[in-house]
Formats: C-alpha cells, structure tokens, sequence
C-alpha cells in the first residue's frame, strides 16, 4: 500500500479519507500521508470523519469489528468574530487569512459559470446518452468502494483511490452535450458512439461526423487549491494541464479540407455558441456526403485507367508470346529443311554400306523415325491458316 497514497492528507477529499481511516490503522496511514497518527485523528475531527472506535482492528482480526457508520454531511462550523491582538511593535490587528476548501468541487480562480443556466437540458432530464454516462459514473464508483472493501479484509490489501462525485464543471458539460444531441436530432440528425470522455460520433446525411466536447486546457503557471478536484475524470486529461473553465468543440473530422473548433469565453458561453455549432454539424453532411461522392468517382477512375492498363499489358503480353512462336516456327522450317538433306544423304550410304541391326532396330527403322521427327518440324502442316491458328492460341 506504501506506493498507493502518495499525496498530503490535506490534499485527499473527505470522501476518500473516510475510506481511508477505516482500512488501514491511522498510525501506519499517517506515514503514508505525510502526517502521523495523531495529526490525522486531528485532520478527521476537523473534517467531521468519524473514525474507528478503541479496538476496532483487534475485533476486526477475529471478524467482529463493527460496521462504517456513513460518512455525515459536513456542517462548516459556525463562523466567530476573531479575536484582535495587538501585532508587536504596532497598534494594527492582526486578523487569520481565510483557507480555501481543498474540498472544492472546482478548481480555485476559474472563470464563474451559470451552472443553473435554463437554456441547457436539467440533470435530471439528460439525453440518454449522456444519462448513460452519469450511470456509468455511479457503477465505477460502487465498483471502487466494493473493491476496498474487499481490499480491507485483506491485511495487506491496501486500497485503490478514491472516485470523486461529479463535480460542477463535469455536470456543465454532460447539460452542454445533452443540449446539443437533442438539438442535433431535432434538425434531423442522429447520435452514433458517445464517450464518457466526450469524444462523440454524429450521423448526418449518412456521414459520420467525429467530434470532441471537452473542457479547454492550458498549462498551469502556477498551483491552485483543489487541483485535480474540477473534474471527477483526471484521467481523461493530459498530466500537467488544468481546466481553463471553458468548454471546447472540435470536429476530428476534416469538412472540406479544414477542421472546427469553437471555444466559449467569459462573454460568450456555450449556450449561445450552440446554434452556430448545430447549424455547422448540419451542414457538415452534405459536404461530407459530396466528398464521399467525389472521392468514390476517383476511386472508380483510377480502377478503370488500372483495369486498361492491366489489359495493355496483358495483350502486350500476347503479343510477345505470338512472336516468339513466330519466330520458332521459322526456325523449325529452316532446320527442317536441312535434316531431309541430311536424311537424303543417310539413305544414300545406305545403299552403299547395306543395312545392320542397331539396338534391336534395323538402320532402315532408324532412318523412319529421323524422317517423321523432321516432317513434326514443318510450320505448314495444316496450311497457311493452320499456321496462324497455331501461332495465335492461347
């Protein structure tokens, strides 16, 4: 577990402290969160964490530990006039600097937003894509607590992090996503694949449209409080990159050579980006559609000018083998000419020298078989047209 927790206990939410304390004995899980046991008792009582009673990990040893009582809701304590003291050296107070929550929803210093804005669709009447993300969200998160549970029966099980409720900036734009795919539906549109990590899939026109609807980032100049807690989802993003608190739409597919993006500002929201952004998801598929065409005719031209290349080539190929046998025909009726002179002049010491037994075979025989290797030559056997016929077979 030593390599698990790595982070400060004041940088660790209260959800995931509370799963924490009651897993591992605060003395061991102090060194492991830069603190020490009695320090973290303190930071839990601070929080409102109930944390386990005397004896609770010798009982639960033997299986008799008790179970978690829930984690309550935290009541901020009731705020108190500070109480002035003279500085030294001077008559000015001096008054305690004011803490900002580490348990903020959002990143410190974003840019406000109208989580409320009625414009966009409500959290509780989302898109069912969307709503299927929300789902997905809870079940990762029932599926982490089960699995820590497990874990803490297991003395040196250790446990998995902590998965953070949605926070405001992911509920804006899961309202901001919803909005937009029923906008895109009412204009005729339909909504292929859609990631919890906002990479979303349009079909119009019978043409997909990829595109992404994410937060903005930028590279933090300096650390804020709550880093990391904008968003239960720090895994979707870069390492090193905070929220700029804007939301970005960006087409990953390239309509007539170029890409879109669109990224709200302080002074102009995503809700009134909207329309622009539908009107362009729109328009997108007849052009998409019309590059589809365009490309299948290059395709279809460039098959057919392959296709009567192949064919040239191929008669070229015809051609050759037609000339060759041309030129071998022409070879045989030379040779044939002159193996009948030199069968004539065999006959003729024939008759001067008398026959023998050759192999079994008089030299008569043997003379018979030479004359009808030598007729096999002749090109013109079956006439002018026969020599053609042969020369142009395939």
């Amino acid at each position: 577990m030593d390599d698990i927790v790595t982070r400060p206990a004041e940088e660790i939410s209260r959800e995931e402290l509370y799963e924490l304390v009651w897993q591992t004995p605060m003395s061991k899980l102090g060194a492991q969160l830069a603190t020490n046991g009695p320090g973290l008792a303190a930071l839990c009582r601070k929080r409102q964490i109930p944390t386990p009673p005397l004896g609770y990990w010798q009982k639960k040893a033997v299986g008799r530990a008790p179970e978690m009582p829930p984690l309550p809701s935290f009541e901020p304590p009731q705020k108190t006039s500070p109480s002035i003291k003279s500085a030294r050296g001077s008559g000015k107070p001096q008054v305690p600097a004011s803490v900002p929550s580490r348990d903020a929803e959002s990143v410190a210093e974003l840019p406000p937003f109208d989580e409320d804005d009625e414009s966009l669709d409500h959290m509780r009447a989302l898109h069912p894509k969307v709503k299927a993300w929300v789902a997905e969200h809870r079940q990762l998160q029932e599926s982490r607590r089960a699995e820590n549970r497990q874990r803490s029966r297991d003395f040196w099980g250790g446990s998995l992090p902590h998965i953070s409720d949605l926070t405001a900036r992911d509920r804006y734009r899961f309202r901001v996503t919803s909005t937009l795919f029923r906008a895109i539906e009412k204009q005729g549109g339909q909504i292929g694949e859609a990631k919890l990590t906002g990479k979303v899939t349009f079909l119009v026109s019978d043409q997909e449209l990829k595109c992404v609807i994410a937060e903005k980032m930028s590279r933090a100049t300096k650390i804020m409080e709550g880093a990391g807690k904008w968003t239960a989802f720090p895994h979707h993003h870069q390492t090193g990159l905070v929220s700029s608190g804007f939301l970005r739409v960006r087409f990953d597919t390239y309509v007539n050579g170029r890409s879109r993006d669109w990224i709200e500002t302080s002074k102009k929201k995503m809700a009134i980006i909207l329309p622009d952004i539908v009107s362009a998801i729109i328009a997108a598929g007849p052009l998409l559609a019309e590059a589809a065409r365009e490309r299948e005719e290059r395709h279809r031209r460039y098959e057919q000018e392959q296709a009567e290349r192949r064919e040239r080539q191929r008669q070229q190929e015809i051609d050759h083998r037609r000339w060759s046998r041309f030129q071998d025909h022409a070879e045989n009726w030379r040779e044939r000419d002159r193996l009948l002179a030199f069968i004539e002049e065999l006959r003729r010491r024939l008759q001067i020298e008398g026959d023998a037994d050759i192999e079994g075979r008089p030299l008569s025989d043997w003379i018979v078989w030479a004359e009808e290797r030598t007729h096999a030559l002749d090109p013109f056997q079956n006439g002018l047209k026969g020599f053609f016929e042969a020369i142009s077979s395939d």
